[in-house]
């Protein structure tokens, strides 16, 4: 179809022939059809005597709407031009980018809730989610500490500045990077929410963590387990069972505080913890050593919990009992975790699979290489895992 070049015409026009025109276009520049000049015109006036405009016919819909689009592109970018900044140019931003990101600031800081009211919709959403009861409490408890040291603030006016500051008051690395941890999980949900633009926890960095994993020896083992004879008899038995967990399944105490009886199948030769005991809320198998089989078997009275009533006196008293330093006592320092890290630690020397171990312990392969590097003789570890009961209760070591 041949096409016409277009007729510019004058701004003013006959009110015959705007009778006689159908709109096609509203925006500006408008498009219309002329029906007694059969053509379309783009009408890009402007109203302003300054930069009055001009109309145009064009034969064809299409070619009317395309130069309409140029117009509309075109006084969209000499806009946006005039009103260019040195400064933002610099970093090939506008004016309207500028405006752009302040509106966004601005909605989001209209959006803002209180601190304390957060942290109430971010823990229901939590439960919702059915979280490990264990991560929950340490999750509430944090965020509590949390809003205490800003009281009344709102999300909004929490600055990097201000996380740092707070995560300055912690003790150690491990305990700065947990609050950090749980802190951003509440400004990450806000963002989630549409109450914040930029997390301020973003830009303060993890500490490095010094973990120094120790372990017990087979000889400071068997002295352990042999202390339980400090006990009535009818509750040294379930000590040892508790000790053989943590020491010859690496269970970790606040799994075994909650496990019961009935989660152990000793025909079979594991412990199952179910999503209920499980720190991380996933359940997971684990069997059982030899020797820890007859640990367990040792405990007559196996119904309830491993742990069982009192346990943190009897667990102090053992401790005690042993040689190591309770409530202030004189004694030898009780390492953290010392029971599980026993068992990672000559686990793997004999086994040697890191997978199977982080399995088995319901870790991940990288945390199982970052903190079991420590070098441990294949001999260690059988001799740990060799210690076995005698029919009366006394300890037999196989070093």
């Amino acid at each position: 179809m041949a096409t016409t070049n277009p007729v510019s015409i004058k701004h003013g026009s006959s009110h015959s022939e705007c009778s006689k025109s159908r709109v096609i276009r509203k925006a500006w520049p408008r498009v219309r059809y002329n029906e007694s000049r059969r053509s379309y015109l783009v009408d890009a006036r402007t109203g302003d005597a300054s930069e009055p405009g001009s109309q145009r016919y064009y034969p064809t819909r299409e070619q009317a709407l395309e130069e309409a689009q140029k117009l509309a592109t075109r006084r969209h970018e000499e806009g946006t031009n005039a009103f260019q900044s040195d400064e933002l140019t610099e970093y090939g931003k506008t004016v309207r980018d500028a405006v752009q990101f302040y509106l966004a600031h601005l909605r989001a800081q209209a959006a803002s809730r209180p601190i304390a009211e957060a942290i109430q919709k971010l823990l229901a959403r939590r439960r919702q989610e059915d979280m490990a009861k264990q991560s929950m409490d340490s999750l509430r408890a944090e965020l509590a500490r949390f809003d205490g040291a800003f009281p009344g603030q709102s999300l909004a006016s929490i600055a990097p500045s201000d996380v740092g500051e707070y995560l300055s008051l912690a003790r150690t690395s491990g305990t700065r990077n947990t609050r950090r941890k749980h802190i951003m999980t509440l400004f990450s949900f806000a963002m989630e929410e549409k109450w914040l633009t930029e997390n301020p926890v973003k830009a303060i960095k993890k500490l490095p963590e010094k973990f120094d994993v120790q372990t017990l020896d087979a000889v400071q083992m068997s002295q352990l387990l042999g202390a339980c004879d400090t006990l009535e008899r009818e509750v040294s038995a379930s000590m040892r069972a508790y000790l053989a967990l943590a020491g010859f399944a690496g269970i970790r105490p606040e799994e075994l505080r909650k496990l019961q009886w009935r989660d152990i199948n000793l025909v079979a030769g594991f412990v199952f913890i179910g999503s209920r005991v499980s720190k991380v809320g996933q359940s997971r198998s684990v069997p059982l050593s030899e020797n820890c089989k007859a640990w367990l078997t040792l405990c007559q009275a196996r119904s309830g919990t491993i742990a069982g009533d009192a346990f943190r006196y009897r667990f102090d008293a053992v401790r005690a009992a042993a040689g190591y330093s309770v409530r202030g006592k004189p004694g030898a320092a009780w390492p953290s975790d010392v029971l599980r890290h026993s068992f990672a630690s000559y686990w793997l020397a004999v086994n040697k699979n890191r997978a199977e171990l982080a399995e088995h312990m319901g870790n991940s392969v990288q945390i199982i290489s970052k903190h079991y590097r420590r070098h441990v003789s294949e001999a260690e570890g059988r001799a740990w895992f060799d210690i076995m009961p005698e029919r009366e209760g006394k300890i037999v070591r196989m070093v």
